[in-house]
């Protein structure tokens, strides 16, 4: 996804101006009843927050974060949306993209060797936080994303 330059930046705040500028109708309660911004404006005001610093990625986060960049989603971010699982629980994956008209969540993970077998290594509370985020967020795709694999990257889905 191509950076923004300062020009599209002031190009993006006019047009919110003018936007806010345009008089609109009342609503039966007194409310303005504006019409839904197109398909581009959300787009824009997506890449505006598409994500966190990513000073604190691990190395195995950050060569997926580049690789995620590279392969032409609409939008990617990287620990910008916390789900709320349930009182005090929440989960923040570590990417987020848009992908076929699907949000997909993915968390990367490391291959751990257990009795001469590289497996993938995953906290049990983190696990069970995924499995819940999948049941719960049913209009979503959860996977769990480990180095290795075609395209150097292998991805197990979690299913709900």
């Amino acid at each position: 996804m191509p950076a923004w330059t300062a020009a599209d930046l002031a190009n993006f705040r006019a047009k919110e101006q003018q936007r806010k500028k345009r008089p609109s109708a009342s609503g039966p309660i007194g409310m303005p009843q504006e019409s839904p911004a197109p398909l581009g404006d959300v787009r824009t005001m997506l890449e505006l927050a598409s994500t966190k610093d990513e000073s604190g990625l691990n190395q195995v986060e950050k060569k997926f974060w580049a690789w995620l960049q590279l392969q032409g989603l609409p939008w990617v971010g990287c620990q910008c949306i916390t789900l709320k699982l349930a009182d005090d629980t929440r989960l923040t994956p570590d990417f987020t993209a848009l992908k076929d008209g699907k949000i997909v969540f993915y968390d990367t993970k490391h291959k751990r060797l257990k009795n001469g077998v590289r497996r993938l290594f995953v906290e049990e509370d983190a696990h069970i936080k995924f499995k819940v985020a999948a049941r719960q967020f049913r209009w979503a795709e959860f996977y769990y994303v480990t180095e290795g694999g075609e395209a150097g990257w292998e991805f197990k889905k979690v299913e709900p």
